[in-house]
């Protein structure tokens, strides 16, 4: 699970990125608990002002400033490449605003095997 800070009010929002791609907001400045499902983001998206969309995403009361933030969130974890490399293979001219999708280990990790497959190994004679 990854935590990522993304500010909000006073500073409190944070959210919290399982393996299962659910993404857990949290501001504990007011009580504010959202959990969205990756596959309900869609649903979010089109009423962002509800409590409950499709099965298990939810929400209590989200001010306003955190409810933006939310939002610009998760538009831009709507992605048509799952993986790092499969959006660096694409003729996409719009690769880095896709990359903004990815968290910074999965970039740290897609960095770090392309780096694995060009170090070349001299051997001593």
């Amino acid at each position: 699970m990854t935590t990522e800070s993304l500010g909000g009010y006073r500073n409190g929002l944070r959210v919290d990125i399982t393996s299962g791609k659910r993404y857990y907001f949290h501001n504990y400045q007011y009580g504010m608990e959202m959990s969205v499902k990756h596959s309900d983001i869609q649903e979010v998206l089109k009423n962002p002002y509800g409590h409950r969309w499709g099965n298990g995403s939810y929400s209590n009361d989200v001010i306003e400033e955190d409810k933006t933030i939310i939002i610009s969130f998760l538009k831009k974890r709507i992605c048509r490449y799952e993986t790092v490399s499969d959006l660096m293979k694409s003729r996409s001219k719009y690769k880095q605003k896709y990359l903004m999708q990815f968290s910074m280990k999965e970039l740290h990790e897609y960095i770090k095997n392309k780096e694995d497959k060009n170090v070349k190994i001299k051997s001593s004679s």
